[in-house]
């Protein structure tokens, strides 16, 4: 597709290692933008020139010392943005029995809500201001 054709002649001109692909996987903030599905992002990486991985998703978990300040690293994580029970497991690399018990917590203190989107429970920080935290 001609989309693909000048991220291609960037891509041939730079030489990288390895080039790597993902889709949005949360609310964007931008309404015009939409995930592409895994077939979508294997064609696209069909068209590119070099090692072209398509990213999936990380699901290392820790333990120990870093789920001490688990509470305060989920509240600063929904304040940038939306995110799932696996997003926030994924992004802060925790256990998501851990997280659900901290989001529980959360929730009942009104610190986050919950939010159905496109059939996805996402958690949201009632002490942020963009197009969603003013709903509801």
């Amino acid at each position: 597709r001609p989309e693909f054709a000048l991220v291609a002649e960037v891509i041939e001109k730079i030489g990288p290692d390895k080039v790597q692909l993902n889709t949005v996987l949360r609310p964007p903030a931008e309404e015009e933008v939409f995930a592409l599905s895994q077939k979508e992002l294997r064609s696209i990486q069909k068209q590119l020139p070099g090692k072209v991985e398509v990213v999936r998703k990380f699901k290392k978990v820790l333990k120990g010392e870093h789920i001490e300040k688990l509470e305060t690293d989920i509240k600063n994580l929904l304040k940038r943005r939306p995110c799932t029970l696996s997003d926030i497991s994924s992004a802060l690399r925790v256990n998501p029995k851990e997280v659900m018990k901290n989001l529980t917590i959360l929730e009942g203190r009104t610190e986050i809500r919950a939010e159905l989107h496109n059939k996805k429970r996402y958690y949201i920080s009632t002490r942020q201001s963009s197009r969603w935290y003013s709903k509801k």
